[in-house]
């Protein structure tokens, strides 16, 4: 829609360009992960965000590395963050996490038939892992305990659909 495109920041991850007098984050896409123990329990992780200067309740999720396909970030992602793989893992739906800001795209899964390994954080990630009931998890949506909002987004659909 905007063909004129001016790199104002080249980062690692994501660059930053200003589209028509408006800064965008140009981002490579990522992946999140709802990844069920059993119908009724699933893997949460608690995780430092820098950005927000606290510890949140998420998912595991990541971006996508240099031409990866969301599926290879999923299952990467889930082992990386969680310590675990998944013998059966599909797409469920694709959204716009923030689209006032970024161009990103999020790609959600389902990850079932789970087996224990061992994370593989990057360095600098403080992640814990825990293994939580629906039941609870709603709950902290509810009370607002949770507060990712891909998190949300992705335990909501699940819940209801």
């Amino acid at each position: 829609m905007v063909a004129d495109r001016q790199v104002l920041f080249k980062g690692k991850r994501f660059n930053v360009e200003d589209r028509g007098h408006r800064d965008i984050v140009v981002h490579p896409g990522s992946a999140v992960i709802l990844a069920l123990v059993d119908p009724e329990h699933l893997i949460m992780i608690k995780n430092k965000r820098v950005s927000v200067n606290k510890v949140l309740w998420e998912l595991p999720a990541g971006t996508l590395e240099e031409h990866e396909l969301p599926l290879i970030t999923a299952k990467r992602e889930l082992e990386e963050e969680a310590g675990y793989q998944a013998k059966n893992i599909k797409e469920i739906f694709s959204f716009y996490p923030s689209p006032g800001i970024t161009d990103e795209k999020m790609t959600a899964f389902i990850a079932t038939d789970l087996k224990k390994t061992k994370q593989k954080l990057d360095p600098g990630e403080e992640i814990e892992v825990e293994v939580l009931s629906f039941t609870k998890v709603l709950n902290m949506i509810k009370s607002h305990e949770i507060e990712d909002a891909k998190t949300i987004l992705t335990i909501l659909w699940h819940a209801l659909y």
